[in-house]
């Protein structure tokens, strides 16, 4: 996937097509390279179309924690959210 670019579009037909949302690269899931980098839409796409948010790395990594490494306070709320609430009601591209 395209996203520590940013490429949205081309993450959106990854998944159209059918790609393993929770496919590790280098290690790392698609999410967890979303938040590393705080590409908000797509952690927020992700997570919609079922990523997995507490999936770990080998050094026992979450999203969450790369967001919090990054210090990308927008990321890190989003992942907070959804520990303490429905997180479909936090995102603004859920559709209904």
């Amino acid at each position: 996937m395209a996203i520590s670019k940013g490429e949205f579009d081309i993450d959106k037909k990854f998944v159209e097509y059918g790609a393993d949302l929770n496919e590790k690269s280098n290690g790392m899931t698609p999410l967890m390279v979303a938040a590393r980098y705080n590409k908000v839409e797509i952690i927020k796409f992700l997570l919609e179309h079922g990523a997995d948010r507490i999936s770990k790395d080998e050094k026992g990594f979450t999203a969450l924690k790369y967001a919090e490494l990054s210090s990308v306070k927008e990321a890190v709320l989003i992942f907070k959210n959804c520990i303490s609430t429905n997180f479909y009601s936090q995102l603004s591209i859920h559709n209904e």
